[in-house]
């Protein structure tokens, strides 16, 4: 067989060499011919989780006429690349239905995934069925239409390690101060103790002066306004000590 034909031939090895070189049409061909074919399941997800990568809605339509499930974990992608964030965005948004949500650790590898790519609908979809709650946390830093979906969180459905955890990601994102005011505006315990008797804003102005931010101005900023951030909830949080008749401040934050 001359290396022309080799190269053709409908083989794993051939496959893997085709998602390398990032040859689409070649491997939605050998696909076509059955080279999945009678893989054991562990060597399918492993082709599955490679053949995201190629980031083609084309060969993720043909895979879904042929699994009912996705394994989550395909969709496990570098989200440091806007590229993969937005493949995986349209596809789950496309393939929603058809990730096994029967499967805790599906659920969680879903939750996550969906948290960093800013997929509300499906972070909102599992709360709702009270699925993956220990990643319920990652709300709190995730992208602010899923960050959000914190009001969807029953008070009783997290400890209060975890709710601090929630928290503390809201606070020192960039947008800590637009999160700070919608909790407020839900009603939210932004004050309730962790086990050890901690508050998120303890842990955040333990933070603010351990924490090395570095010299550059992004750095610089993110302190200055996590500072400003904690003296704000002082602020509050001594108010809200306060007998009901003086709580002034409250009902004027929840104005804004």
């Amino acid at each position: 067989m001359n290396s022309k034909n080799s190269d053709s031939a409908v083989t794993t090895e051939n496959l893997e060499s085709a998602i390398d070189r990032y040859r689409r049409e070649d491997v939605l061909r050998m696909l076509k011919k059955g080279v999945l074919d009678g893989l054991a399941d562990e060597e399918q997800e492993y082709f599955y989780c490679r053949l995201a990568s190629l980031r083609s809605m084309e060969i993720l339509d043909y895979l879904s006429r042929r699994k009912a499930c996705f394994p989550a974990k395909m969709m496990q992608l570098d989200f440091d690349m806007s590229q993969n964030r937005n493949f995986v965005l349209e596809a789950l948004e496309k393939y929603r239905k058809r990730f096994n949500l029967s499967d805790d650790e599906e659920c969680s590898q879903l939750f996550a995934i969906a948290c960093a790519v800013g997929d509300s609908k499906t972070v909102k979809n599992l709360i709702r069925k009270k699925k993956a709650v220990d990643c319920y946390p990652l709300v709190g830093s995730a992208p602010f239409p899923v960050f959000i979906q914190v009001s969807q969180i029953a008070a009783d459905a997290l400890s209060g390690d975890q709710w601090i955890e929630l928290y503390l990601g809201a606070f020192i994102s960039r947008d800590g101060y637009a999160r700070m005011d919608y909790m407020l505006k839900q009603r939210l315990d932004l004050f309730r103790k962790n086990e050890e008797g901690k508050t998120a804003a303890d842990l955040l102005e333990e933070r603010t002066t351990s924490y090395r931010y570095g010299n550059k101005k992004n750095g610089r900023y993110q302190k200055i306004q996590e500072e400003q951030l904690l003296s704000e909830l002082r602020k509050l949080q001594a108010v809200l000590e306060q007998p009901p008749e003086k709580k002034h401040f409250w009902k004027k934050r929840l104005r804004h």
